[in-house]
């Protein structure tokens, strides 16, 4: 017997059933998809009989091994049907995954019939329970990120997801060397390394006679006083001890360039100073070597007594120095005789232990910066990257009343406005809506459809074949629901909401809230 079925429905119904009295409907998502359709034999006349029925999903239309099968002893009644698939054989996590389905139906011992049809819209969310990341009607979460808060507002990323990078083009050519700036001025010198080891002290020379007194240079300029270092521990004065003859100083060589730092040996007795030679130029500073261990302090000898202050006389000749008397109070300037001869230097004291480093001086001022140097020519794009993957544009949410259900085919719930800004953008679409019948009652021939109407007015256009036949026991209320995309729409603002019609209006009348939420989003 060949049979053919003339209108099977794509889009699916999903039916949780709740008591008239309950004040607010929820429910889980049920784990079956209601299918209804009409069965007509090679004659034209609708089936009147129960036969076996095989459903199946496959992931391509000509695909050979279904992903999901199940069979039900179906009852036509003037071809009429409807079965739960999915209460035989569960879906299991694979079935719908949103990628494209393809429903095969095969009637006894009949031949598959062909073509499959596609499954256009996802069935009331079978994979929103968990659609690989958290979406319900009140929020939408992506790897633990909110992207739709519970009022429907967008909040996350303003773009869509970037694809990968594309790989990097060649570099340009190098420009032109700019001309190099002025030197800056020189920082401030850093902090003195730690003192090393202090070597023997060599022995004193003979002292020399005193040179007569020579005339006094002319004063300098005060320099300003620079910030004043912590104060070390005062240490026992010595003995203080024969000045010894001074050698002649001879000139002073060229400076030599500078080599590398080699490590710090003891320091040697200290020779005459000889005149100071022109400073050569500055060499690049060299790395800082490590700080050598602070050598152990000399012993420090007696004090001598402090002789009385005598008043203060005309400048004389100067004589021996007596032993250090206490500091008097410091009288006028008198005029500074002329600068006697400098006699031999004296032997160096022990080195005393090094005091704290003082504090920084401030930073010397920037020197300007030179011109910029010419830019180099742009170097040729590289390779356009790949296309990124689908992302989202915008969203909306809302919940409300339904205004009632007529004859004619209009919206029965709350709607929500999105926007297109490119035809090949995508508006999905998911809604549903608690409807029941009164207590009067069972009330049937409800037909459901997602719809979009331009919001410059304008008739409204049906997504999907929609879902025909609904019914409600008396005193029950039912949730209803739907989900569909529409593509390639014109460019322009649209409501989209569950609308539909009943055939006759009696006892349909118990109603609770409906859902409807919807996103935009770009199309590869």
């Amino acid at each position: 017997m060949i049979k053919n079925l003339k209108k099977a429905l794509a889009a699916s119904v999903i039916v949780a059933s709740g008591l008239c009295f309950a004040a607010e409907a929820r429910a889980e998502v049920p784990g079956t998809i209601t299918h209804q359709g009409r069965l007509f034999n090679a004659e034209g006349l609708p089936v009147n009989e129960t036969i076996a029925v095989t459903f199946a999903l496959y992931d391509a239309d000509d695909a050979t091994t279904p992903i999901w099968s199940e069979v039900h002893d179906v009852v036509f009644e003037e071809g009429y049907f409807a079965v739960d698939l999915g209460s035989v054989v569960p879906f299991g996590d694979t079935a719908f995954d949103g990628s494209v389905r393809y429903m095969g139906i095969t009637v006894g011992n009949d031949a598959e019939m062909s073509p499959r049809a596609p499954v256009q819209s996802v069935p009331y969310a079978l994979l929103a329970n968990n659609v690989n990341g958290d979406i319900t009607p009140h929020s939408v979460t992506v790897n633990g990120i909110e992207v739709i808060n519970s009022s429907g507002e967008w909040v996350g990323e303003p773009t869509g997801l970037s694809g990968p990078a594309g790989p990097i083009g060649p570099a340009g050519p190098a420009g032109a060397q700019g001309v190099p700036g002025a030197a800056g001025a020189v920082g401030p010198a850093g902090a003195t390394g730690a003192t090393g080891a202090t070597g023997a002290v060599g022995p004193a020379g003979a002292v020399g006679p005193a040179g007569a007194v020579g005339p006094a240079g002319a004063t300098g300029p005060q320099g300003a006083v620079g910030p004043a270092g912590a104060t070390g521990p005062q240490g026992a004065a010595g003995p203080e001890g024969p000045a010894g003859a001074m050698g002649p100083a001879g000139p002073e060589g060229p400076a030599g360039a500078m080599g590398p730092a080699g490590p710090e040996g003891p320091a040697g007795a200290m020779g005459p100073a000889g005149p100071e030679g022109p400073a050569g130029a500055m060499g690049p500073e060299g790395p800082m070597g490590a700080e050598g261990p602070e050598g152990p302090a000399g012993a420090m000898g007696p004090a001598g007594p402090a002789g009385a202050a005598g008043p203060q006389g005309p400048a004389g000749a100067v004589g021996a120095q007596g032993p250090a008397g206490p500091t008097g109070a410091v009288g006028p300037a008198g005029a500074m005789g002329p600068a006697g001869a400098m006699g031999p230097m004296g032997p160096q004291g022990a080195q005393g232990p090094q005091g704290p480093a003082g504090a920084v001086g401030a930073t010397g001022a920037q020197g300007p910066q030179g011109p910029a140097g010419a830019v180099g020519a742009a170097g040729p794009a590289g390779p356009q990257g790949p296309q990124g993957i689908s992302g989202v544009i915008s969203s909306a949410y809302t919940a409300g009343g339904t205004p009632g259900l007529t004859t004619t085919t209009a919206f029965i719930g709350p709607t929500v406005t999105v926007s297109t800004t490119n035809v090949n953008q995508r508006i999905h679409v998911v809604a549903h809506h608690a409807l029941g019948a009164t207590t009067g009652g069972a009330a049937t021939g409800l037909n459901l459809y997602i719809c979009y109407q331009p919001s410059s007015g304008g008739a409204l256009v049906n997504l999907g074949a929609g879902a025909f036949g609904l019914g409600a026991p008396a005193n029950t209320r039912l949730m209803y629901g739907l989900s569909a995309v529409a593509s390639g729409l014109p460019v322009g603002s649209y409501l989209v909401g569950l609308c539909g019609r009943v055939t006759s209006t009696t006892n349909w009348g118990n109603h609770e809230w409906g859902y409807v939420s919807a996103i935009v989003s770009t199309s590869n």
